[in-house]
């Protein structure tokens, strides 16, 4: 995963990526699903909070970011698969 700010989409290496570790229930789960933030990993560690859920943050916080959480669900929605690598 690139995380740098100029990396592009594909060179970020999340986007319809499958989680290679938990899936927390979801169907079909991937780290960032476009257009589907109920099958987004990232999406739903941003909101949710308690034991065992993964939140995000992980630490000195009980209670999901409503702002980050609607600005990460209208990202998610708004993006597309993105098109295959040609070799």
């Amino acid at each position: 995963m690139d995380l740098e700010y100029t990396a592009s989409l594909k060179k970020f290496n999340a986007i319809d990526v499958a989680p290679l570790h938990h899936q927390f229930g979801l169907d079909d789960p991937r780290l960032i699903a476009p257009g589907h933030p109920e099958r987004s990993v990232l999406f739903y560690r941003l909101s949710h909070r308690g034991p065992g859920s993964g939140q995000m943050p992980q630490l000195a916080t009980n209670l999901a970011d409503e702002q980050a959480v609607k600005l990460f669900d209208q990202w998610i929605r708004s993006l597309r698969p993105l098109e295959p690598q040609k070799n």
